[in-house]
C-alpha cells in the first residue's frame, strides 16, 4: 500500500516457472477507497473527457508497438468523439488525426472506444477503466493485448509556449532491446523552440497549428527518445508525453516539471 486507495502490485508467480512477471498500479475508484467489483457506480459518458493516452504492446510479426493518442471533442449525449493517434510498429510510424469514433461508459466505469483506423481500414477498440479521479487504465484487446494509461488533458488550444522550463524524465515503457534513456532532465526553451536533455542532446520542436497539443521534435541523437524523431503530446503545462517515431523498439517517456 502507498496510501488509502493506492497500491503497487506484482505477480507472485516465480520467474523460474514464468518468464514474464507483471507489475502494476491499483488506484481507488470514485475517490480514496477501492470498492468491490461492480460497486464503482454512477459513471456515465460525461465521466470521460479530453485525454492523452499512451499504449505499448507487441503485435504478431511487427514486434514492439507504441501508440500515443488524443481523445477529444466528446459529445456525451451522442456517444461520439475524435481520435488522433501516432503509432510506431517496429520502427514504421503512422499517424492520423480527427478520426470520428464512438464510445460508451458503463455505470461501473468500463468504457469502450471504437474507431476505424484509416491506415488499415479495420475497426480498433480501446477498452478503458476509469478510476473516478480523471485518470484511466487501458488495453487494446488485439492478439498482443497492448496496455496503457490515460490522463485528462488541460483546456486548449495549445501552442509552442504551452510547455516550458525544466522537466524530469519518467520512462513509462522501455521495451526489451530498447536504447536506455540516458537522461534525467530536459529543458524546454519555448522562445528558441528547443529541447535540451541533461546528457547534452538537443533539438527543435513545434506544436501543431491545430492547437490539439500534439507536436513533433527532431533531436541530434537517438537518445533520449530512442530515435532522432519524436512526437510530443501535451497533458498540461507541467506534463507531456513523448515517443520515438523511428526506433524499432520504441520508448514512451513521461516528462514532469
Amino acid at each position: 500500500m502507498v496510501k488509502a486507495g493506492r497500491a503497487f502490485a506484482i505477480e507472485s508467480t516465480p520467474i523460474a516457472t514464468n518468464a514474464q512477471v507483471f507489475g502494476g498500479l491499483i488506484t481507488g475508484q470514485q475517490g480514496g477507497n477501492c470498492l468491490p467489483l461492480g460497486q464503482g457506480g454512477s459513471f456515465s459518458n460525461s465521466s470521460l473527457g479530453n485525454s492523452v493516452a499512451a499504449f505499448r504492446g507487441n503485435k504478431p510479426g511487427k514486434g514492439v508497438t507504441a501508440d500515443l493518442a488524443l481523445l477529444n471533442n466528446f459529445n456525451a449525449g451522442a456517444g461520439t468523439l475524435d481520435v488522433t493517434a501516432d503509432i510506431n510498429q517496429g520502427g514504421a510510424a503512422s499517424s492520423f488525426a480527427n478520426v470520428a469514433g464512438t464510445y460508451a461508459v458503463s455505470s461501473t466505469g468500463h468504457t469502450q472506444v471504437n474507431f476505424t483506423d484509416p491506415n488499415t481500414g479495420k475497426q480498433d477498440t480501446f477498452t478503458l477503466y476509469l478510476d473516478g479521479n480523471g485518470n484511466w487504465y487501458a488495453l487494446i484487446p488485439d492478439k498482443s493485448i497492448s496496455l496503457g494509461f490515460g490522463e485528462p488533458q488541460a483546456a486548449g488550444p495549445f501552442n509552442n509556449s504551452s510547455i516550458g522550463g525544466t522537466y524530469a524524465f519518467e520512462s513509462e515503457f522501455i521495451p526489451e532491446g530498447a536504447t536506455a534513456v540516458k537522461s534525467d532532465e530536459m529543458t524546454v526553451d519555448n522562445t528558441k523552440l528547443t529541447l535540451t536533455a541533461s546528457n547534452g542532446v538537443s533539438g527543435g520542436y513545434a506544436m501543431d497549428a491545430s492547437g490539439s497539443g500534439r507536436g513533433t521534435a527532431t533531436m541530434t541523437s537517438g537518445i533520449p527518445f530512442g530515435s532522432k524523431g519524436a512526437v510530443l503530446y501535451v497533458v498540461n503545462a507541467n506534463r507531456f508525453v513523448a515517443m520515438g517515431t523511428t526506433a524499432t523498439a520504441p520508448v514512451v517517456v513521461l516528462l514532469i516539471q
